[in-house]
């Protein structure tokens, strides 16, 4: 069955919905503006965050309402994370900490409680493949608005997001939210930095790139724009971290691929390099200096002299740190390393958590892949692992958690990838329910896995019975009986004749592939299936094999026909 099919209409208001609008407040509204009374962690995304958290606990109570319905591995995770923090915090408030560094601890809590709230609510709440592809296509239609905002303020220089306030929010500090670089302005659009800026645009560019390459028929075209626009907006963010980003893309996307992708898609990177070149001067060389002069520009450098600086700081604490949040710019130094941040701040213990949450995203992401037999479903869950292998390389050039779009979306994506786990082992047949006999033209195959699929897989229900999605416009399994047909029409059986047995044999005129009758592999005209005959594989069906087996009344020979 499809993901629609036999089910109740769905609530009002569901996690998929709440995800929704946590996005939209997320990457929409500036996370300059607070609710002032709390300060940092008051954007109106952290607020939410916190508040899905206290939504997942309360739905425990009831067994009816439970998400915790069979294994996630996610939450173990989170509760580990959970647990280091609280152990952190708990370390901190045994030493006399300045009234600055114990609301800065207070905070941090707030904060970890939003980032669990939002990946086990996605990783629980998401019940269905259909609701995870609209997630991910609200998620991908914010970015390219975000990015389309960072155009703007990359050729006019207008502060885009200082016209955006709410009433009952404040601005958290004061500043433009564009910067300049080598004479190039560096756009934030409604993020803190250009360097999160960039790297969001950078996660979520793998999500698009999902949705145009299994695209429905009609709409490849409306499926291009948000891929083009965070192409083009990556590069004017001006940010070493972005640009890296797109090459570790580069790097999970490529390999799962198929030739031909993989050909089309350097090509169009080279053309695009050429244009962007012609349409911005100095901006490709002031980016390509930018990488190649990775290891002697001050921006590294500063880096690097982190370690020195906070080499007492970890020796002192190793355990648990000085407590997450307490590790104020203002009163030590901006750490461009969240690994080393989470050093500092919960120590060995936090450092683990983190990495665990990274690794836990890309396995689960890479294990909803080698559970699915679905193309499309594989692809996303590839696409998943992507985003999060992003995240997990740009905490390591900048303080991610000091940056609330970047770190959010980083546990709503882990969440989802466990979502897409879960339901991939629940049935691994079965795909988000996007149309897809048209999804892939521009790979030369009806999925980015290969004309066949991995094991001869990728099926879509049709009716009752499932139907292979490489068959022509999906139709390979369109008897509406009760039966299941394979689209590779494996051993040359097709199960044209669905359950109901032969004699429900299609006229000529009925076969997608022209009014021959002919099976997908066999001769034409002689596997037609008409009444009482044989199924359209040319094998008899069980219905004919029980009337041939029959004798007449007077014993004479058996019965041929109907």
């Amino acid at each position: 069955m499809t993901p629609a099919a036999g089910r109740a209409a769905d609530p009002i208001v569901d996690p998929a919905t709440v995800l929704t609008v946590f996005v939209v407040t997320l990457t929409l509204l500036p996370a300059r503006y607070v609710l002032g009374p709390l300060g940092a962690a008051g954007t109106p995304a952290g607020v939410m965050a916190v508040l899905c958290l206290f939504w997942y606990l309360a739905a425990m109570i009831n067994p009816a309402t439970t998400p915790l319905r069979g294994r996630q591995p996610l939450r173990a995770v989170m509760l580990v994370l959970l647990c280091s923090m609280l152990a952190s915090y708990a370390a901190a408030m045994g030493r006399n900490l300045p009234a600055l560094e114990t609301n800065g601890a207070d905070r941090g809590l707030i904060l970890v409680a939003g980032w669990v709230g939002i990946a086990l609510l996605a990783a629980d709440g998401i019940t269905r493949l259909d609701r995870l592809e609209d997630v991910r296509r609200r998620l991908v239609l914010c970015c390219t608005i975000v990015g389309v905002l960072g155009l703007v303020q990359f050729f006019t220089g207008l502060d885009v997001a200082s016209h955006l306030a709410f009433p009952g929010l404040q601005a958290n500090t004061e500043f433009s939210s564009v910067l300049s670089r080598d004479g190039f302005n560096r756009p934030m659009a409604t993020a803190t930095h250009p360097i999160e800026l960039g790297v969001v645009l950078v996660m979520a560019l793998p999500l698009a790139l999902h949705g145009l390459l299994y695209a429905p028929k009609g709409r490849r075209a409306r499926r291009c724009l948000p891929v083009l626009v965070l192409l083009v907006t990556i590069p004017m963010t001006v940010s070493r971290s972005a640009i890296l980003g797109l090459l570790v893309v580069g790097l999970v996307m490529l390999p799962v691929w198929p030739g031909r992708l993989r050909f089309w898609s350097l090509v169009v990177g080279g053309a695009g390099t050429v244009v962007m070149s012609a349409a911005v001067p100095g901006l490709i060389g002031t980016v390509s200096k930018l990488v190649l002069n990775i290891g002697s520009d001050s921006s590294t450098t500063a880096r690097t002299d982190d370690y020195t600086a906070v080499a007492r700081s970890v020796h002192d604490r190793p355990l648990f740190g000085q407590g997450f949040g307490t590790y104020l710019p203002r009163v030590y130094r901006i750490l461009d390393n969240q690994y080393l941040g989470s050093l500092v701040e919960t120590g060995l213990v936090g450092l683990a958590a983190l990495l665990a949450v990274m690794l836990g995203g890309w396995f689960l992401a890479r294990g909803a892949r080698r559970a699915s037999r679905d193309p499309e479903t594989r692809h996303l869950a590839q696409c998943l692992a992507a985003s999060v292998a992003v995240a997990a390389f740009a905490y390591g050039t900048f303080d991610a958690f000091s940056f609330p779009m970047a770190a959010n979306l980083t546990f709503l994506l882990v969440g989802c990838g466990a979502a897409l786990w879960r339901l991939a082992r629940e049935s691994p047949e079965v795909s988000s329910g996007a149309p897809r006999a048209e999804a892939n033209e521009a790979t030369g195959a009806s999925g980015v896995e290969g004309a066949n699929g991995p094991s001869g897989a990728g099926r879509r229900d049709g009716g009752n019975g499932a139907s292979d999605a490489n068959g022509s416009d999906g139709a390979s399994g369109r008897d509406g009986g009760n039966g299941a047909s394979d689209a590779n029409g494996s051993d040359g059986a097709s199960g044209r004749d669905g359950g109901n047995g032969a004699g429900r044999g299609r006229s000529a005129g009925e076969d997608r592939r022209g009014d021959r009758g002919e099976d997908r592999h066999g001769d034409r005209g002689g596997d037609r299936g008409g009444p009482g005959g044989q199924g359209r594989t040319g094998l008899p069906s069980s219905q004919t094999l029980e009337r041939q087996t029959l004798p007449r009344p007077d014993g004479s020979k058996e019965v041929t026909g109907p």
